[in-house]
């Protein structure tokens, strides 16, 4: 069986990802959707007027954010890689909760991301410690609802959406290498196919054209019209040959039991046996042939 690369062997964890980076157009469908949910970080600035300090601070975490966001994005497809810009945005999320409710949005890309970056297990783990964490910054700080009420029930929500979907990849991923592999060994089982076909056909013909040019020789010097129809017949199985093996080639090549049987029997009575048929035996004339003629019989019959 010849060797080539099998596309279902190269088999991937979870953990390794899906697919390489994403692309420019993939970010920019996903990312401009999501930045919506930032909106709930600026409300504050429309009915608060904060100190220089925190607008300064707000500013930082906004640029360390797109930044963590984009590295996330870039990465989406690799799972290992969305870990630590999750922690960063969850990290600014810790950070801006005691100043601005807003800052609860800084938990929802954490839950989506992470629950990626991780097997199934642990995601719902990353998922419930996010939650844990913002039900301890409402507690530490006794934080509004404002704060709490969307952190947790989005969190809640977009985390198992998140790992459902990332579930839903994994399957669509694992059916198109088994679609791949299946297209792979049915490639290499035609031309396994073709290859036996062409064995059967350019052995048996060979042997055809072996006995009748050793018949033709022995016939040249005692009988040569008889040499002459040899060799117009070695012609014929050869031009029959070339129409076989262009029929095989093009995946058309049928033959029943009775045209084999008929391809044999050419064969046999070349060597002066009698016609076979499908339930006939193997019989031999009363004319024997000397004991190298007989012996390449016997060979061109394994053929």
């Amino acid at each position: 069986m010849p060797e080539t690369n099998n596309p279902g062997t190269n088999n991937r964890s979870t953990n390794s990802g899906f697919r390489g980076e994403s692309s420019p157009r993939f970010i920019a469908a996903f990312a401009l959707p999501w930045l919506l949910f930032t909106g709930f970080f600026f409300l504050k600035f429309f009915y608060v007027t904060p100190p220089p300090w925190e607008v300064a601070l707000s500013a930082a975490v906004i640029v360390a954010f797109l930044s963590a966001y984009v590295a996330a994005l870039r990465n989406y497809h690799r799972p290992a890689r969305l870990r630590v810009p999750s922690m960063i945005i969850l990290g600014l999320g810790v950070i801006m909760a005691p100043l601005n409710p807003g800052a609860n949005v800084f938990f929802i890309y954490p839950a989506w991301f992470l629950a990626r970056a991780y097997p199934t297990r642990q995601a719902l783990a990353a998922i419930a410690l996010i939650a844990t964490i913002v039900i301890a910054l409402t507690l530490a700080f006794d934080l509004s609802a404002n704060f709490f009420l969307p952190a947790l029930l989005v969190t809640a929500g977009l985390g198992p959406i998140s790992l459902a979907t990332r579930r839903y990849e994994e399957t669509q991923e694992a059916l198109t290498r088994s679609r791949k592999e299946a297209e792979h060994l049915a490639r290499i089982a035609e031309r396994e196919r073709i290859a036996r076909d062409m064995h059967d056909t350019v052995g048996h013909t060979l042997s055809v054209i072996a006995l009748k040019s050793d018949l033709a020789a022995r016939l040249a010097g005692q009988r040569p019209d008889d040499a002459a129809e040899e060799i117009r017949e070695i012609n014929a199985v050869a031009r029959q040959a070339l129409g076989e093996i262009r029929a095989t080639l093009s995946g058309y090549r049928e033959l029943s039991l009775e045209a084999e049987l008929e391809a044999l029997s050419g064969t046999l009575s070349t060597a002066g046996t009698h016609r076979i048929g499908a339930g006939d035996g193997l019989s031999r004339s009363g004319n024997q042939c000397d004991t190298a003629f007989e012996s390449r019989h016997v060979r061109a019959g394994a053929w």
